[in-house]
């Protein structure tokens, strides 16, 4: 038996039983299928007349069955099965007639659904992303069909799907969704079946995908027999359930296995390389990668996770970025106030808030001060309520010249944290209430590409900033830099991706990060030492990762595309010698200084030496909120790299 055949069985019985089930479903008797399906088992008839069948198609010697493009998008199920990518253009004619193409976008969408298929059943992996990433390569460097109409075309459609399924940490399929239906918004719902069909065979275990995708595909009943397609060649096990195949045999007369089988004696095996090789590709093609925007551009560095490149580019660090301006850095976060209490009760009346000297703004408070202090402009995004605490809080702002972007929140106080004194960890919270879905959409979607977005891990603490927080990183720009704060044990917002963040956390703070996810000693015995601490994150993560220690030096963790998961490019940066005096805030110091020098656009080996002068500096100052000048950083820094060259 030729061991593609559960694959190509797999594709054709998911298209039939998943097209019969929607004509049932109308009142049509069971194992009844639709016209467009007819369409394509013709298309299949034609190609088992043997090697010539696809030359009587391609030259009109054969007559394609009636029907518009859209219904005939079936028919590229079976060329997929029968034909191979190793000659593109005698694919895409084959589609191009067969499928009843009239415009570039469809066909697109038969081209890719076809080469999908064919490489999906030709060449077998773990994974369905590098066959779906390799048939969009095939697709691209066809010869143009059809006219193009206004808009992103379907390839490009596609591209956005397959980014965002593989630029996302979180595993949740549904976080991912509402990413991905930002990035196809622009997209008419009839070009969106293939992207989405495409996205789902990723995730064919969530549940939740076909519902939702269904309603965008703008055909419900096409997407199905689609999407049913890609699923039952990436998964053999579920199509191979021969009695889901016998009612429809019975009732419309189709020998699915057999046609199966006829078709595949058209295609020989190809091998991997001759694919790549006709999509002009190098067999021994690196993974589909590129330097991080944290890099220079022209970096031997693979570790950029999404496949293809981004629509918009962050402006590059370093000389290359020429006379591009200065970003600004923009805080997503909740503004607290903190006090360390006597007991659990003893929290400031209203009229103690502006009086008590124990009374001061939350760590990120810091960091914009930081960011403030080396130039740059600041934007804070929390929002603001009504109350004495509200009160401090806007005119801290004000008072160093942070622009206050927040939502204005009524009937409610901002919020505070207490912890208690001489209590092992005992902390009061309180949030603010009522903070609007959409809050940060705009803001987060007007962001430039020179800007860099601060996030603090702990807006996952507040159950509506964090539903704000969430909403509005759907639809954040690719070109954004971003530093997340996890210091303070909280991983953030599951919805920020893998690429363009980098992770701030202290060295004793691994443990605490990953403590509610994790039953041994692993992450307890990573904090003992950085190197490991940086390796163990950005193994779980896949993102850069910074960590510092209690000397003010910091590792730095880059991730590496490839080789393996577990391998990763470590790299020590020193601090300045200081007997620290005052060290709260320090760490907030350095952060805020990392992302204002992102934003001036240093090169990223430089912003870490100036954050870990920032940090080592602002440990020998009273009071958290305190910064050295951007002047005493940079020649803090500078002699930094001076005894470096030294040595």
């Amino acid at each position: 038996m030729d061991p593609r055949l559960p694959y190509a069985f797999g594709a054709l019985a998911s298209m039939v039983r998943a097209d019969a089930a929607n004509e049932a479903a109308s009142g049509s008797p069971d194992g009844t299928v639709s016209d467009m399906m007819r369409s394509a088992l013709t298309v299949a008839n034609q190609l088992r007349r043997g090697p010539g069948s696809v030359y009587a198609i391609r030259s009109g010697q054969w007559s394609a069955p009636a029907g518009s493009a859209r219904d005939r998008l079936l028919c590229a199920v079976p060329i997929g099965i029968a034909m191979s990518t190793i000659d593109p253009e005698a694919l895409a004619e084959t589609v191009w007639v067969a499928c009843g193409c009239t415009n570039r976008n469809e066909f697109q969408s038969a081209a890719l659904l076809a080469a999908a298929l064919s490489l999906l059943i030709n060449n077998r992996n773990n994974s369905p992303i590098t066959p779906l990433c390799d048939a969009v390569d095939v697709v691209s460097a066809m010869k143009p069909r059809g006219e193009r109409q206004e808009g992103p075309d379907v390839l490009t459609a596609t591209r956005r799907a397959l980014n965002v399924a593989a630029n996302s940490h979180s595993p949740l399929a549904r976080v991912r969704t509402g990413t991905l239906m930002v990035k196809l918004a622009d997209i008419s719902p009839s070009h969106r079946i293939i992207p989405l069909a495409f996205f789902q065979a990723l995730y064919l275990w969530a549940k939740e995908l076909p519902p939702a995708f269904r309603e965008e595909s703008g055909d419900p009943a096409l997407y199905d027999a689609v999407s049913a397609a890609l699923a039952g060649t990436c998964d053999t096990h579920s199509a191979l359930r021969d009695l889901d195949v016998i009612p429809v045999a019975g009732v419309s007369h189709i020998d699915v296995l057999g046609i199966a089988d006829q078709l595949l004696t058209l295609s020989a095996h190809t091998p991997l390389e001759w694919i790549r090789r006709a999509a002009g590709l190098a067999p021994d093609r690196p993974p589909r990668s590129g330097p991080s925007s944290f890099e220079e551009p022209d970096s031997d560095l693979l570790n950029r996770h999404a496949p293809f490149e981004a629509e918009s580019a962050p402006t590059p660090l370093g000389a290359a970025r020429g006379d591009a301006p200065a970003g600004r850095v923009v805080f997503m976060t909740e503004l607290l106030l903190r006090f360390d209490g006597h007991s659990e009760d003893d929290v400031p009346t209203e009229n103690e808030w502006a009086t008590r000297e124990d009374v001061h703004l939350a760590l990120p408070f810091t960091a914009m001060c930081a960011a403030r202090a080396m130039g740059v402009e600041v934007v804070s995004l929390s929002p603001i309520g009504e109350g004495p605490r509200a009160s401090i809080i806007a005119e801290a702002l004000a008072r160093e010249g942070i622009i206050d972007a927040g939502p204005r929140v009524r009937g409610c106080d901002n919020g505070y944290e207490s912890k208690v004194i001489g209590g092992y960890y005992r902390t009061k919270t309180s949030f603010i209430e009522n903070v609007p879905k959409h809050a940060w959409d705009e803001a987060t979607r007007r962001l430039d590409p020179s800007d860099v977005l601060f996030v603090d891990g702990t807006v996952k603490r507040s159950r509506e900033v964090l539903s704000a927080a969430e909403n509005a990183l759907n639809h954040l720009p690719e070109h954004v830099r971003v530093v997340l704060d996890v210091s303070r044990y909280e991983i953030g917002p599951a919805r920020l991706p893998k690429d363009n963040v980098i992770m701030v956390l202290p060295q004793q703070g691994v443990q605490g990060l990953f403590e509610p996810i994790m039953r041994d000693r692993s992450a307890f015995d990573a904090g003992q030492d950085p190197e490991r601490a940086a390796s163990f994150v950005i193994n779980m993560f896949g993102r850069y990762t910074l960590i510092n220690t209690a000397t003010e030096e910091s590792y730095l963790a880059r991730p590496l595309r490839a080789k393996t998961s577990e391998v990763s490019y470590i790299t020590r940066f020193p601090a300045p010698t200081v007997e620290p005096t005052d060290p709260l805030g320090s760490q907030h110091a350095r952060y805020g200084v990392l992302a204002a020098a992102l934003a001036q656009g240093q090169t990223l080996e430089r912003c870490i030496l100036l954050a870990n002068c920032a940090g080592a500096l602002a440990s020998t100052m009273p009071g958290p909120a305190s910064c050295p000048t951007r002047e005493e950083i940079e020649a803090a820094a500078d002699a930094l790299e001076e005894r470096a060259d030294e040595e």
